[in-house]
């Protein structure tokens, strides 16, 4: 997956620079230079004085953001299971984040605070293709998926990530297999006969496409270790 470039400019009155990645500079939520219409993280405000530092806090926060970007991202693609609304939903996020960052308590775990706006964020999301009839999502799953994935290591972390990237690459038949059965509310004798499938044939059909994903996740991990 196409990663958007990063925004390359210097944060204002820091030397610290700004690597938060953003299709356009003029979209970038992270810094706030004068051609930014962005926010600030002081209350989600514009900043209206580019000159103005940020504080020792401002700097730490947006450090250990940029740091769980990888993490949200791949949070966001498992429970959408490699839709491409992932970018959109972070994007969103991230922007969400920023506005609220005055409400984050220092000291608390970013990390899971961060990842319960994701969740909010993948929910409606998930909400709005449903009212369009394109995909339905379990809400039960995305709670059971927020709570395993404050629990990830390094590891399980690189293994949610491949396991996402291996979803992306099936064709569009198995990836609406897929999320037909493990993302809808729908037992798999009612996704059948939705499908006009036996019992049988869709089993033979999941078998054979997590044999592909178990040895796709194994080829991906392989190559990022070389």
């Amino acid at each position: 997956m196409l990663l958007p470039p990063t925004c390359g400019n210097r944060l204002p009155g820091n030397e610290l620079q700004c690597n938060w990645a953003t299709p356009k500079k003029t979209d970038c939520y992270f810094c706030a230079p004068i051609d930014h219409s962005s926010y600030f993280l002081s209350r989600g405000k514009p900043l209206n004085d580019p000159i103005r530092k940020l504080s020792p806090s401002q700097v730490a926060f947006i450090e250990e953001l940029t740091a769980i970007q990888g993490s949200m991202k791949r949070f966001c693609i498992s429970i959408l299971a490699g839709d491409q609304g992932a970018e959109d939903v972070i994007q969103e996020a991230n922007r969400v984040i920023l506005e609220k960052a005055n409400e984050f308590e220092p000291g608390t775990n970013l990390q899971a605070w961060a990842f319960e706006i994701v969740r909010w964020q993948a929910m409606a999301y998930c909400k709005r293709r449903q009212r369009e009839n394109k995909l339905l999502f379990n809400t039960e799953l995305i709670d059971s998926l927020l709570e395993r994935s404050l629990q990830l290591d390094a590891r399980q972390a690189e293994q949610m990530g491949a396991l996402a990237s291996c979803i992306e690459k099936l064709d569009d038949a198995d990836r609406s297999v897929l999320r037909g059965r493990y993302w809808s509310e729908k037992t798999l004798a009612e996704f059948s006969q939705e499908i006009g499938r036996t019992v049988d044939a869709l089993k033979r059909a999941l078998f054979k496409i997590r044999k592909q994903l178990r040895a796709c996740v194994r080829q991906t991990l392989a190559e990022q270790k070389n």
